[in-house]
């Protein structure tokens, strides 16, 4: 028969090795990587658009100098469901048939400079600098939207490279847009790939973002 000593010792553990296990899930959960905030363009770690357009190739970008892509799928909250079109007007990331720069350089570039993310659950919205704002879900559905370049179909999934965004055209031009993390979730990184205007070989551009404070 168990003493009253041995029965309160008991309890004293279970009470005790309770809060470690309660602290150690809530800091797993801290690890994990979040898609919703600001995040501002790293200049020194990022592709030069103007290059990539020339011809002239990747500089070396964040993902030589800033680590490797990695999967970690986040969580967020404050935005709607929405179609795609952006409030100003235009063609958001990841969006047209065409190259990033099919707005010129300059402007895609500032486009590029600021992204507002929301993710939460299946949702995952994206508003440039521009204020153009791409709303869609990450299950895989098939979402249509007019840009300045006619209709287009956006689908978006979660994948061990981050969240990819693939676009199509009418016409069957595609491209994509990948949102993944580097050095461990401190940065994103954002891939676009696709084929420029008058050309025929694809090119990927990467854009690197810290988290703004």
């Amino acid at each position: 028969m168990k003493t009253a000593s041995t029965i309160g010792v008991a309890l004293l553990l279970c009470l005790l090795l309770a809060p470690l296990a309660t602290a150690d899930e809530e800091t797993s959960g801290e690890t994990e990587p979040e898609y919703s905030g600001t995040w501002i363009r790293n200049d020194e770690l990022s592709d030069d658009p103007a290059k990539i357009m020339s011809g002239g190739g990747a500089s070396q970008s964040g993902m030589g100098r800033g680590g490797g892509m990695g999967g970690g799928m986040g969580r967020g909250g404050g935005m709607g469901r929405g179609g795609g079109m952006g409030r100003g007007g235009g063609t958001p990331p990841g969006g047209g048939d065409a190259a990033p720069a099919g707005r010129g350089p300059q402007m895609m570039m500032k486009g590029m400079k600021r992204l507002e993310i929301f993710h939460e659950g299946d949702e995952f919205a994206v508003t440039d600098a521009n204020d153009i704002l791409q709303s869609l879900k990450t299950d895989g559905s098939r979402s249509e939207r007019w840009t300045a370049r006619g209709q287009v179909f956006d689908t978006a999934a979660i994948t061990t490279a981050g969240i990819v965004v693939s676009t199509e055209d009418a016409n069957g031009s595609r491209r994509s847009v990948t949102y993944g993390f580097a050095d461990e979730g401190r940065r994103l990184v954002v891939v676009h790939l696709f084929t420029p205007p008058r050309s025929e070989k694809p090119v990927e551009l990467k854009m690197v973002y810290d988290r703004a404070e």
